[in-house]
């Protein structure tokens, strides 16, 4: 079976694997947004920061806030 182990779902951030990782708009699903640490954020990497960074760009596609998301992409 598959993923018995937490730790096994989890995703790394291993080298050469960052532009692989989707944007809080790639779902390729209107009205989808992707939102969590394993998605493309200035940090790009499993933390509550990237998470928070993720969901900031969800709000900003929702309702245009925040305008700036400190140590995002541009």
């Amino acid at each position: 079976m598959a993923g018995k182990n937490p730790a096994d779902r989890y995703v790394l951030s291993l080298p050469g694997t960052v532009s692989k990782r989707l944007r809080t708009d790639g779902a390729g699903f209107a009205n989808l947004l992707l939102v969590g640490d394993y998605t493309l954020t200035g940090i790009s990497a499993g933390s509550v920061e990237a998470a928070t960074m993720s969901g900031m760009q969800a709000s900003r596609i929702v309702c245009g806030r925040p305008k700036e998301i400190t140590g995002d992409l541009p």
